[in-house]
């Protein structure tokens, strides 16, 4: 009732304009946040995107061997690193099990990975694709995931029951 009779008083010529000054700008403002929220969306599908197209990009460049790969790949250090380079593994087929978003700057990978070494089995492992300053990068262990984005990461959940083994439940037959 209030706004019905807001209007039917009779208003001055002002009281008109202030009405409608009001009336745009609240129309702006609604505007606005929808904008808003609708950028704010298409930017967290690019973000969600570019984890798994890096993650992809690896894979495939794992593929003909540790070469290419390593540079989109991050290490705790230099050893580790060259131990990498060194490795003769490359893989010959993947499946992307499952995505575990665990914040903004992190997302861990459950994979099933069949190589060169054990080309007859798929294994599980844990991968991770961090932001990095602006910058996609792979972790292999979740051990290499540096403090900075650890924030909400079980690490348990992606740890390895057998120190070496690739995969904490093991070989997958196909």
């Amino acid at each position: 009732y209030l706004g019905t009779f807001i209007f039917i008083i009779p208003t001055t010529k002002s009281m008109k304009k202030k009405r409608l000054w009001l009336v745009c700008g609240v129309c702006l403002c609604v505007l606005a946040i929808a904008c808003g929220l609708l950028l704010y969306q298409f930017s967290r599908e690019d973000t969600s995107g570019a984890f798994k197209q890096t993650l992809t990009d690896y894979l495939e460049a794992m593929k003909t061997g540790t070469s290419k790969a390593v540079d989109l790949a991050t290490f705790p250090d230099e050893i580790i690193k060259q131990e990498y380079l060194l490795s003769p593994q490359h893989i010959i087929d993947y499946e992307i099990e499952s995505e575990d978003v665990v914040s903004d700057s992190l997302v861990a990978y459950t994979l099933l990975i069949k190589d060169n070494i054990k080309s007859d089995v798929y294994t599980r492992v844990y991968y991770f694709v961090g932001n990095l300053d602006g910058k996609y990068t792979v972790f292999i262990n979740v051990d290499y995931v540096p403090e900075n984005l650890r924030a909400g990461l079980n690490v348990a959940k992606y740890s390895y029951v057998d120190e070496d083994s690739l995969g904490s439940s093991g070989s997958v037959s196909e």
